[in-house]
């Protein structure tokens, strides 16, 4: 079996009240839906270990629904949440709050049926990614970049459309420098996009600064796990506390007990 089985979505993210992450805020909602990439998931289920936990647990939700998988980019991201929120019934979609971690810029995704349990797919559709070992030419990250605009922007409209309660963020600052030296190839939207795309983008509903995001909050805090890149559990766990909740609260998503 391969050892990518357990990371597959959805994850319900589920655990009894003996886990030390207590609650520290309420919501009208009952469930959160979250989506991502590594930074997000979470290999084990049975107790918190990224923010859709963290989270989770913090604001009191019935359970998580994670829909991330490890290494993905933003055509995924946008089409698990689509897919997910689709399926549900008028009154189920009153239910739930989402958050999105939107991905790398230069993540490539071909489509295919062809389903190997490698890969992260939807409705028997497998998204597999492109490997680029030192670079991606300007080209492709010139199409990536709007890809992924098209993507995100797209969903925004959606989510609206269904008056669902949501909000982004992304795992690295992809928009406003400066911008800090990390070990991943994405391209940043700033100075990627025409005027217009890019102010579409910036008044989108970001839960924070750009410059507040996961990686940056963990490099600037000593949080690196051990390959210098990733959160490591008090990363995750202090960013959400920090930063990320904080930002849902301002949001009107969550009040304080």
């Amino acid at each position: 079996m391969s050892e990518n089985i357990h990371f597959l979505p959805p994850k319900i993210l589920k655990w009894d009240n003996t886990v030390c992450i207590s609650q520290k805020y309420k919501t009208s909602k009952k469930i959160l839906v979250s989506s991502g990439c590594s930074f997000t998931t979470q290999g084990i289920l049975n107790v918190p270990a990224n923010w859709p936990g963290f989270v989770s647990n913090r604001c009191g939700f019935r359970y998580c629904v994670d829909l991330s998988y490890p290494g993905v980019g933003n055509e995924f991201i946008a089409n698990s949440v689509l897919n997910y929120v689709h399926s549900l019934s008028i009154d189920q979609r009153k239910e739930i709050m989402v958050v999105i971690m939107w991905s790398g810029l230069d993540r490539l995704e071909t489509l295919t049926s062809n389903i190997s349990k490698q890969h992260a797919s939807i409705d028997s559709i497998e998204y597999s990614r492109a490997n680029f070992a030192n670079n991606i030419s300007k080209e492709l990250s010139a199409a990536e970049v709007w890809r992924s605009w098209k993507n995100i922007v797209f969903l925004d409209s959606y989510l609206r459309s269904q008056d669902i309660q949501y909000a982004f963020t992304s795992y690295v600052n992809l928009i406003e420098p400066p911008f800090f030296p990390k070990r991943d190839l994405t391209p940043h939207f700033f100075e990627n996009l025409s005027d217009d795309k890019f102010k579409t983008l910036k008044s989108l509903p970001w839960l924070h600064d750009h410059q507040d995001c996961l990686f940056e909050y963990c490099l600037k805090n000593d949080f690196l796990a051990d390959d210098l890149f990733h959160p490591n559990y008090h990363g995750s766990l202090g960013w959400s506390d920090d930063i990320l909740l904080p930002g849902m609260m301002q949001k009107e998503f969550i009040q304080a007990l």
